[in-house]
C-alpha cells in the first residue's frame, strides 16, 4: 500500500500545489515506488532520482520507470580546494553576468566547468585550459538566483564545487 506523502521545503505541500498535481495527501494506492536518490556531496540540496520504478500488487513494472545514468565520482575536493584556493568575484554576481575565477597557482590540468540551477539542471558549461590561473565566464543569460558551479577534471572527477547568487 503507498500513502502520498507530499512535502516541499519540510512542510506538507499546500493544497494548491496538490490539487494542481491532481494530488490528495494521504491517498492511499495498492502500488509500491521505490526511488533510488543520489545525493551530491559538493551541494548537499541538490538531489536527483538514480531510478524510479512503479510496481503494481504483484511486483510487475508499471508506468516504465525511470533511469538516470549520470553520475559524478567525487573524490580529492579538498585537497584540489586547499592547494589552489579558487576564488569567484563577485558574489553576488553584478548585472552584467561576469565572473572572475582566479587560482593560486597555474592550471596544470584542464578542467570543465559546469553551471547548474536550483533544478539541477545544467545551463552552461565552460572549459578552463591548463596553462593560466585567471579565468571569466559569463552569466548575462542566467535569470536572478542561486547556481551551482562544479569544476571537474578530465577523468570526470569534481575537484571542487561552489554556489553563486546572480543579482
Amino acid at each position: 500500500l503507498f500513502v502520498d506523502s507530499i512535502f516541499l521545503n519540510n512542510q506538507p505541500a499546500p493544497a494548491a500545489l496538490l490539487g494542481a498535481f491532481g494530488i490528495t495527501q494521504g491517498a492511499t494506492s495498492s502500488a509500491d515506488r521505490y526511488y533510488f536518490i543520489t545525493q551530491d556531496p559538493l551541494m548537499p540540496k541538490l538531489r536527483s532520482n538514480v531510478l524510479s520504478l512503479n510496481l503494481n500488487a504483484s511486483g510487475t513494472v508499471i508506468t516504465g520507470g525511470s533511469f538516470d545514468n549520470d553520475f559524478y565520482n567525487t573524490i580529492s575536493i579538498e585537497k584540489f580546494g586547499q592547494e589552489m584556493q579558487p576564488k569567484l568575484f563577485p558574489n553576488p554576481v553584478k548585472e552584467d553576468g561576469r565572473i572572475a575565477i582566479s587560482f593560486n597557482k597555474v592550471l596544470d590540468k584542464t578542467l570543465r566547468l559546469e553551471v547548474f540551477n536550483m533544478n539541477g539542471s545544467m545551463i552552461q558549461t565552460s572549459t578552463l585550459e591548463m596553462g593560466s590561473n585567471e579565468y571569466s565566464i559569463e552569466l548575462n543569460s542566467a535569470a536572478a538566483g542561486m547556481y551551482f558551479l562544479r569544476f571537474v577534471d578530465q577523468n570526470g572527477k569534481i575537484v571542487f564545487g561552489e554556489k553563486i547568487i546572480r543579482q
